[in-house]
Parts: structure tokens; C-alpha cells; sequence
């Protein structure tokens, strides 16, 4: 690697984050007849969710028995970056390197699993009373806000020295390693703020055993940035113009707010 060089290397870089949940290795796959099912008989609103969460349909009692829930909604997302990093030696030894690393144009994708009991009834008041629930996690996670929050937090430009090990045999890797790791670490922390949120719901709720009180107020506190400095979210101060924005504030109607409990 040319150490002196300016733009050492335009990549793309595709980085997939999932919840902590999806990674307990338990097989989970689309179960055809409850998405029938639901599809016959959901509510709107929830067939809207399914469409804009991308939503999986499952059933699974083993998952369910290891997080001890009745059900439970899943999320994943994936980002994809076009990655520029720019490289200048900082010394003659050329092992103290000041990289500029710029993340441009990020794309994510959500997608959703929702998993219930193999003896789930849609028809049944406690069915519709659990399916309302998680179809109010994917609301969370399907926030038309989120979607021009995240673009903004992970669209930036970061700069520091990273010190070379004497007996790193290959430069250009372990910087580009170290550029991954920071990226993750945005990823990560933008993970758990969602997994706060769906957090809160649980307890407001009760697990779905009550209903909200104040429902339209909860969804509207979201991705408030009263909330959001509350809970030290890392890209408030990049976000916070867009944040008190009014259009920012009504970007959308909430699905979940179409629903009469």
C-alpha cells in the first residue's frame, strides 16, 4: 500500500447487521397456512405492515420457549455503503497512519420475522390481541421517520491514526478491518436504540396484555429528539436539524394509528 497516496481505494461495502435474536441458530421458516390465515383475516392496517415490514410469517415454539414470550417480532437489517478511505503517513516510520474514511450514499433494507405458537388462532380474541401487539413492534421498526433518520446518522465522514502492529503482514487489511469494526460499531448502537423501542412497548403494554395508554402519543414520541437525547442516541447532534424539522415530524401517517384497539 502507498502510504503517501491520496485515495487509496473506492469500495463497496455491503455490512449485514441482525438482531441478537436471529442469532440463537434455531431454524426459523415461513409457516404458509397461519400466513393464510392472517392474510384472510387481519385487520388492514395489518396487511399494510406486512407489505412495508417485508414480514415472515412463522411459527416456532422452540424460539419461543428460549426468550420465554408468547410470540415475538424479529427484525433484521442490512446497510449497504460506497466506502472511500484515504490514507497519509503521519511519521517516517510509516506505521502511524491518519485515515480519513468517508460512508456515502447508504442504502438499508428492514425486514421482519414474526413468530407464534404452533397453535396460534387469528379467530381468537387472545389471537387478535397478540397479533395486534407484534404487528406493533414492526410498526416501530416500519416508521416512515426511521426510514430518513438512518440514511442521515450513517451517511459521514470520520478521521483518525491507527497504529500499524510491527507484525501485521498486510497494511491495507487491517485498516480496511478497522474501518469495518467502526461502521459495525454505528450499526450496533443504532440496533440497540431500536431494541429500546421495542422494549418500551413491552412494558407500556404489558406484552400486549393492555392496551396503550395514550396510543397516538406513545408512536409520535418515537423518534422525537427530546426521546432520543434522553437515551443518548450516538448521531443526535448529525441528526438533530432533521430531527426538529416539522417536516421530519409528519413525515407520514403511522400505520399503527389507523387501528381502533
Amino acid at each position: 500500500m502507498n502510504f503517501n497516496s491520496l485515495w487509496i481505494a473506492l469500495l463497496l461495502v455491503t455490512l449485514a447487521f441482525a438482531s441478537p435474536l436471529f442469532a440463537q441458530n434455531v431454524a426459523i421458516n415461513a409457516d404458509k397456512e397461519l400466513t393464510r390465515s392472517i392474510l384472510d383475516k387481519a385487520p388492514p392496517h395489518i396487511l399494510q405492515l406486512i407489505d412495508q415490514g417485508k414480514v415472515t410469517l412463522a411459527t416456532n415454539d422452540e424460539k419461543l420457549r428460549t426468550v420465554n414470550r408468547l410470540a415475538i417480532t424479529l427484525f433484521e437489517f442490512s446497510f449497504k455503503h460506497n466506502l472511500r478511505i484515504r490514507t497519509q503517513s503521519t511519521d517516517i516510520s510509516g506505521r502511524n497512519i491518519r485515515v480519513t474514511m468517508n460512508c456515502v450514499d447508504p442504502k438499508f433494507e428492514m425486514k421482519h420475522t414474526v413468530v407464534f405458537p404452533s397453535n396460534f388462532q387469528i379467530n381468537e380474541a387472545w389471537g387478535m390481541k397478540i397479533l395486534k401487539h407484534e404487528f406493533d413492534h414492526v410498526a416501530i421498526t416500519t416508521d416512515p421517520r426511521l426510514g430518513r433518520l438512518l440514511p442521515k446518522a450513517l451517511w459521514y465522514q470520520e478521521s483518525w491514526v491507527e497504529s500499524i502492529p510491527i507484525n501485521e503482514p498486510s497494511s491495507d487489511r487491517y485498516l480496511l478491518k478497522k474501518c469495518e469494526e467502526r461502521m459495525q460499531t454505528r450499526q450496533t448502537a443504532l440496533e440497540q436504540f431500536l431494541q429500546w423501542q421495542y422494549l418500551r412497548l413491552d412494558e407500556v403494554s404489558r406484552d400486549g396484555q393492555d392496551l396503550i395508554n395514550e396510543r397516538t402519543e406513545f408512536f409520535e414520541s418515537l423518534y422525537q429528539p427530546d426521546l432520543l437525547e434522553e437515551k443518548k442516541f450516538p448521531f443526535v447532534s448529525k441528526t438533530i436539524t432533521l430531527l426538529k424539522s416539522k417536516k421530519f415530524q409528519e413525515t407520514g401517517i403511522h400505520f399503527s394509528r389507523l387501528d381502533t384497539p
